[in-house]
């Protein structure tokens, strides 16, 4: 079956492009049969037939320009449209905030992950220069035991062997 408010909407769609139509024809037709039909409709009928056809007539377009105003619902039209506007405009701004956020989003997690990597690195490094400062002081006090053993050694050699006194 089919949609109920397709008819409706273009019933509203011929009646707003009709009212400007319509609009200027009926008061074209008033303002013409005010000034000319006058003269004409007090020859042709008579003055009391006139004036009785002039009210009605100006009744009549009046009525018929309130009912196309009342169809055509301007003011809820105009709410529609700025309604309308303003959603889009609001979605607009949604999708790119929502952009901007998603690229904040991944930058702070690119950051992240180079400062997991860097720190990774860093702690590695750290690591091993605590064993090669390890492995220096193991050295040096190898070193320093040698050094004194080779200075007993010598002490030793040096008390074994006794200088010549040389008389002069």
């Amino acid at each position: 079956m089919g949609n109920p408010i397709i008819p409706a909407a273009t019933g509203v769609v011929a009646g707003i492009i009709g009212l400007p139509i319509t609009f200027p024809v009926l008061l074209a037709a008033g303002i013409l049969s005010y000034f000319t039909g006058g003269w004409l409709t007090k020859a042709v009928f008579g003055g009391e037939r006139v004036e009785r056809f002039r009210e009605n007539y100006r009744k009549e377009a009046l009525q018929q320009i309130e009912e196309q105003l009342r169809k055509s619902r301007i003011e809820q039209k105009v709410h529609d449209q700025i309604y309308q506007a303003f959603e889009t405009l609001k979605q607009r701004v949604h999708e790119e905030a929502e952009a901007i956020m998603k690229n904040t989003e991944q930058n702070l997690a690119e950051s992240l992950a180079n400062r997991e990597r860097n720190t990774a690195i860093t702690t590695k490094e750290l690591q091993e220069l605590e064993e090669m400062r390890t492995q220096t002081e193991q050295i040096l006090g190898s070193a320093q035991r040698l050094s004194q053993q080779c200075i007993q050694h010598i002490n030793v050699v040096v008390d074994s062997v006794e200088p010549e006194v040389v008389t002069a």
